[in-house]
């Protein structure tokens, strides 16, 4: 009877150890995802950067009212 426990004891260990191995796999697959994700995320910010101006530039507030 105890034999018994004991057996039932350490399949469940197993099964909970099978189960966090498999979290943990997942975890470092969506931190690989995220990694790729905010590297996409960097390149896609670079890009929308305006260049840096050069010199001075006029910024009018708009056209001259005609009258």
């Amino acid at each position: 009877m105890a034999s018994e426990q004991h057996t039932a004891e350490l399949k469940q260990l197993r099964d909970e150890l099978a189960k966090a191995q498999a979290r943990g796999e997942e975890a470092a697959q969506m931190r690989g995802e995220l990694d790729t994700l905010r590297a996409q995320n960097d390149a896609l910010l670079a890009a929308l950067k305006p260049a840096k101006p050069s010199g001075k530039t006029s910024r009018s507030g708009g056209a001259p009212a005609s009258t």
